[in-house]
C-alpha cells in the first residue's frame, strides 16, 4: 500500500476559507521529524534576521485557527487507516518542562527563544506546557497578537525548521505541532 501523508489528504478535502483550496508547497511524507533527521534541506540554521516579523501563509492560518478551537493539526506519513487504537490516549495531556526544554533544543531554538516560549505558553505556571497552552500559543500566532515577543519566538522557530523564507506554511505549522505531541506522548 503506498504511503498517504494525512494533512496533504486533508487539504484536498477542504476548502480554505481564505480563498481557494489550501494548498501545500512540501513534499508527500516531508515532516519536521524528517528535516531533524536530514532526510531533506532544512533551511539556514540562522533563519531570518531576529528584527524580521514571519508571517503565517493561508494555509497555516487554518491550522492556527483550528488551534484557537481546541483542535491540533499535525502532519503525519500513514502507511495504513488510521484508527482510534493507534493513538494511545494521554491521560494528562502535558509535556514537561525538562522535555519542552530538550524538544525546543532539539528544533535548534536560542536559549532566548526558549525562555520565550516557555514563559510565553506556561501561562498556569505549573512548569509544563499542557495541549490547551500550546493550542492557545499556536492559535496567536494568527490574527493581533501574531506581532508578540512569543507569537514571533514561535513563528521564528517553526520557519527555522521549515524553508526559513520568513512565511510559515502548513508543512511548518503542523510539523511542529506534531514534534510537541510526540514529546507528550514520551512523557
Amino acid at each position: 500500500m503506498r504511503p498517504v501523508n494525512s494533512f496533504q489528504y486533508f487539504q484536498t478535502a477542504m476548502q480554505s476559507p481564505y480563498g481557494g483550496k489550501a494548498a501545500s508547497t512540501a513534499q508527500a511524507g516531508q515532516s519536521l521529524a524528517g528535516l531533524l533527521a536530514g532526510g531533506a534541506d532544512a533551511g539556514t540554521a540562522a533563519g531570518p534576521a531576529a528584527s524580521t516579523q514571519v508571517v503565517l501563509s493561508a494555509d497555516a492560518r487554518v491550522l492556527a485557527d483550528f488551534a484557537g478551537k481546541g483542535i491540533a493539526m499535525t502532519m503525519r506519513r500513514l502507511d495504513a487507516p488510521l484508527d482510534a487504537s493507534q493513538s494511545p490516549a494521554v491521560a494528562d495531556p502535558s509535556v514537561t518542562k525538562d522535555d519542552f526544554e530538550r524538544l525546543l533544543a532539539q528544533l535548534s531554538a536560542t536559549q532566548q527563544e526558549k525562555n520565550q516560549i516557555q514563559a510565553g505558553l506556561d501561562t498556569d505556571r505549573s512548569g509544563n506546557i499542557s495541549r490547551d497552552e500550546l493550542l492557545k500559543g499556536l492559535a496567536a500566532t494568527n490574527g493581533a497578537t501574531s506581532g508578540s515577543q512569543t507569537s514571533q519566538a514561535l513563528l521564528h522557530l517553526m520557519d527555522r525548521n521549515g524553508d526559513g523564507n520568513g512565511r510559515v506554511d502548513a508543512q511548518e505549522f503542523g510539523g511542529f505541532t506534531a514534534a510537541f505531541l510526540d514529546a507528550e506522548k514520551r512523557a
